[in-house]
């Protein structure tokens, strides 16, 4: 599943950098409704835009999916052997 957001029952999940601000939003409706969250969606002038479209390794190709995942791939071993 590639949504941003997921609401499964009473369990909400998000990825992402800006899913967390599209979970907030979702969670807000749900407790104060619709209206309350578009109100605070306009006061934080929310609207995300990718400006390079490579967010998703779909969008970015194999190329660079490959070369991310060997970068962190580094990463991700030195916080394993801590």
């Amino acid at each position: 599943m590639d949504e941003r957001v997921v609401i499964d029952g009473n369990l909400m999940t998000a990825a992402g950098v800006t899913a967390g601000m599209d979970l907030a939003l979702r969670l807000v409706a749900r407790l104060r409704g619709e209206e309350y969250a578009r109100f605070l969606e306009l006061g934080a002038e929310y609207v995300p835009q990718p400006p390079l479209g490579a967010g998703t390794p779909d969008e970015a190709g194999p190329e660079l999916t490959a070369l991310a995942r060997d970068f962190y791939a580094a990463l991700e071993h030195a916080l394993r052997s801590d």
